[in-house]
């Protein structure tokens, strides 16, 4: 089973690509999981479709062999950040409809404040409803309180916070293979 993970964050020491490098690395025993990031992918544009841009040609070819994502996504002024929702543009275009179509969504996010993204995530669930993905909304985790649940390396130090993880991956691999 091979699992994409896609981190919303541009940032370098992104706390979103910390927890995905954590998935890969702690869960690789249970599925293939592979990281994707889209710091590359240019700003929806229809001019574009013609002759996609090869950063979004590879992330279609990726989804395309994956039975299921796990979108990490921060959250920025109680919202889903652009990046996100530009993935979800490209995402949602005939070229690419059809490898997301039914396509299982797990979803998580960090942030250093006390709702761990929830309301991006809620944000996203909706978009990905709308896109035709397959979601159920038990298989979500927000993480809060980033700067107390992360060393300076970006590793997780909190056993809670990696025993939750555990199971939000327990449970989505769970889903997706039913």
């Amino acid at each position: 089973m091979k699992v994409l993970l896609i981190p919303g964050s541009l940032r370098k020491k992104s706390f979103n690509k910390s927890l995905a490098s954590h998935i890969k690395s702690s869960q690789s025993q249970k599925a293939e999981f592979e990281i994707f990031e889209i710091n590359d992918i240019p700003m929806f544009n229809e001019d574009l479709e013609d002759n996609l841009p090869e950063s979004v040609s590879n992330l279609i070819e990726t989804i395309k062999s994956s039975d299921g994502i796990i979108i990490i996504t921060p959250e920025y002024n109680n919202s889903l950040p652009a990046p996100i929702r530009n993935l979800i543009h490209w995402l949602s275009r005939k070229y690419s409809k059809p490898y997301i179509l039914n396509k299982p969504l797990g979803i998580t996010g960090v942030t250093d404040g006390g709702f761990g993204t929830v309301r991006a995530q809620h944000e996203l669930l909706q978009l990905a409803v709308v896109v035709g993905m397959k979601v159920d909304a038990n298989h979500r985790l927000p993480v809060s309180k980033a700067y107390d649940v992360f060393n300076d390396e970006g590793k997780i130090i909190d056993d809670g916070l990696k025993t939750k993880v555990d199971s939000f991956v327990d449970n989505y691999l769970e889903w997706i293979n039913n």
